[in-house]
């Protein structure tokens, strides 16, 4: 390492701050590490990526689970649990009455808007509703067609 313009003497390297974890949880880690190594030494030697993949894989398993894609939209969120909660609280209403409940509710400054923005937000709402309800069905076919 060179030292810093300016400045003549030894370089002193700084370091790194030491990994927190609780005593308990270190140590389970510590005795699996063991087991691998014991056991599956061989292979670690033979397949340097190994190490990096089984590093990998115990993250992945551990919480907190990662949700994959783009954070869902609070508005659309809060728009069909509203939904879901007025049609049991209503059942004799027609969709259109329970969905004329939730629009108010729902979408942000809903009262101050003129008709055309009111008309427009509930558009914009019912579409984001549909593709997150578009999205959920694609992902339980998904499931249902993947090979084991």
């Amino acid at each position: 390492m060179r030292p810093p313009s300016g400045k003549i003497g030894p370089m002193v390297r700084s370091r790194r701050k030491a990994c927190r974890i609780a005593p308990d949880v270190r140590r389970e880690i510590l005795q699996f590490a063991c087991r691998l190594r014991q056991r599956y030494s061989p292979r670690f030697k033979a397949d340097a990526e190994l190490r990096t993949k089984a590093g990998r894989l115990l993250r992945n398993l551990l919480p907190p689970r990662r949700r994959r894609g783009r954070p869902g939209d609070p508005t659309t969120t809060r728009a069909i649990l509203l939904h879901r909660k007025l049609r049991r609280k209503f059942p004799e209403e027609t969709p259109r009455q329970v969905w004329s409940r939730v629009y108010p509710l729902a979408i942000p400054g809903y009262d101050a808007m003129a008709g055309i923005e009111q008309q427009s937000a509930r558009e914009r709402l019912r579409e984001r509703i549909g593709w997150r309800g578009r999205k959920r069905k694609r992902r339980k076919i998904a499931a249902k067609i993947s090979i084991s």
